[in-house]
């Protein structure tokens, strides 16, 4: 069956609360201390998600395969007039989150996840895309290199003692 991407809707909650639990579970396993369990924090970031895209020129897309739901990816206008920034980057497409199924990696859903958001921040005179991942969740970081995005800012921390 085709897989059809489109705008995330209300009857599509209980999907995107499994897929956005799977999600933090992954980042879970790489970061424990920072990563709640997924299932307890699914429903409330869901909504705040949706909200962020909603407030910020965004977008919610579900990838749909017949009545199964299996991806999304969030996407919002980030703004920061900081003087240390180019104008290109004051106003740049921040790729929030993305969820593909198992089953459906290593096919063509990630490149057209991004070239809708890509399309939609060309439509608002974007310029910049930014994703960003966990250090240690090499798959994502793979998979966003060989779609051309680079490396641009390193975050460290460091627990207060």
């Amino acid at each position: 069956m085709t897989i059809r991407l489109r705008p995330a809707e209300d009857r599509d909650r209980i999907d995107l609360h499994r897929m956005m639990a799977a999600l933090q579970d992954v980042e879970r396993a790489v970061h424990p201390v920072s990563r709640p369990p997924g299932a307890g924090m699914a429903a409330e970031h869901v909504a705040h998600l949706r909200k962020t895209a909603t407030d910020n020129q965004g977008l919610y897309l579900v990838a749909e395969d017949g009545d199964a739901l299996v991806g999304f990816l969030v996407c919002y206008v980030e703004v920061e007039e900081e003087a240390y920034l180019s104008p290109a980057h004051q106003r740049a497409g921040r790729i929030a989150d993305l969820w593909v199924d198992a089953s459906y990696r290593g096919g063509d859903l990630v490149d057209r996840f991004f070239a809708a958001a890509e399309d939609h921040f060309r439509a608002l005179g974007l310029s910049v895309m930014i994703v960003s991942h966990l250090v240690g969740n090499d798959r994502a970081g793979r998979a966003y290199q060989k779609r051309g995005f680079i490396p641009l800012e390193t975050l460290l921390e460091r627990p207060i003692r």
